[in-house]
């Protein structure tokens, strides 16, 4: 299984920088391992499985030739100095580099996901998601987390968007 990570890290390095060049865009690994995975008819969760394909870049670059990596146009982005995420939630093995610095989250227009609202803001550490009306916390698989962010810096979040409609203040 290691010498198939290996040649997959090597081979999609090279499809990657392609693909990049071609779109004009960064494309990250793992957008690039999702879009993969898609192409060869796995879900997000189960995109790993590219593995046992055993591609070369030529051919991972002519499955997703066409792949659209639009990204949504982000509304807003800020960072806060402390975290907004509530004591007891779980953090990513990266926990306290977390701890060290500031969160940065983003709120795109036209996310292609409009769940936990539409729009709602990402954080881009832990990958979690804040509804801009409740302050309920979900996972990147819109799992809740069954905790909210304080109110005020919900309201902080909230005064960064002024282009478009947000979700009535419920808290």
């Amino acid at each position: 299984m290691s010498e198939n990570i290996v040649k997959y890290n090597q081979e999609s390095a090279k499809a990657i920088s392609v693909l990049s060049e071609q779109n004009g865009i960064e494309i990250s690994d793992l957008e690039f391992q999702v879009a993969l995975g898609s192409k060869l008819g796995y879900s997000r969760t189960k995109s790993h499985y590219i593995l046992s394909h055993e591609l070369s870049a030529e051919q991972m670059i002519e499955l997703i030739q066409n792949f659209s990596f639009e990204r949504p146009e982000i509304l807003a982005e800020t960072t806060f100095e402390e975290s907004i995420i509530p004591e007891g939630i779980p953090a990513p093995l990266n926990e306290q580099k977390l701890k060290s610095k500031g969160e940065i989250w983003y709120i795109h227009k036209y996310d292609a996901d409009p769940f936990p609202s539409n729009p709602h803001a990402h954080n881009s550490e832990t990958g979690y998601k804040v509804h801009l009306g409740t302050g309920e916390l979900f996972d990147a698989q819109n799992n809740p987390l069954k905790q909210s962010i304080r109110k005020k810096d919900l309201i902080a979040l909230r005064a960064l968007v002024t282009k478009t409609a947000l979700p009535v203040l419920a808290v």
